[in-house]
C-alpha cells in the first residue's frame, strides 16, 4: 500500500473542487476552475495514474465555470478544442458529449460570439 496521496486521488475529488467553482458567480471562477484542472495534469503527468487523469467532466466543468466570463466564449472554446486533442490522442473519457458542446455554445451565445456558437452546432449536426 503506497503512502503518497497522489496514488489514491483520483479526477473525482478534482472534478468536485472544479464544480464548486463553476457554481460561483465571479469572473475569476472561470480562471480558478482552470487552475484546479491543470493542477489535475501535472499531477497525472508525474504519476502516470490513470484515475487522475481528466475527464469530460472535468473539462465541461471548466467551460461552466467561464460562462459568465467576460473572455468566457474565447476561453471555453480553447478547453472545447484541448478535450478533442485530449481525445484524439488517446484519452477516451475526454470526447466532447453533447453536454460539452452546449456549454460552449451557452459561453458563446454570452459573449457575443454567435458565429462561433453557430459553427458548434454545426460540428453536434
Amino acid at each position: 500500500h503506497s503512502t503518497n496521496p497522489n496514488d489514491a486521488l483520483s479526477n473525482i475529488v478534482y472534478n468536485l473542487v472544479i464544480d464548486a467553482w463553476s457554481r460561483r458567480i465571479g469572473h475569476k471562477s472561470g480562471e480558478r476552475a482552470n487552475e484546479v484542472l491543470r493542477r489535475m495534469i501535472k499531477n497525472y503527468k508525474q504519476t502516470k495514474n490513470p484515475s487522475l487523469r481528466p475527464d469530460v467532466i472535468s473539462y465541461t466543468g471548466v467551460m461552466k465555470a467561464y460562462v459568465t466570463h467576460p473572455d468566457g466564449g474565447k476561453e471555453a472554446l480553447q478547453i472545447l478544442d484541448e478535450m478533442k486533442e485530449q481525445f484524439k490522442s488517446g484519452n477516451v473519457n475526454a470526447k466532447p458529449d453533447f453536454k460539452a458542446y452546449a456549454v460552449a455554445i451557452d459561453a458563446c451565445v454570452r459573449n457575443g460570439l454567435s458565429i462561433e456558437a453557430e459553427r458548434l452546432l454545426d460540428e453536434l449536426d
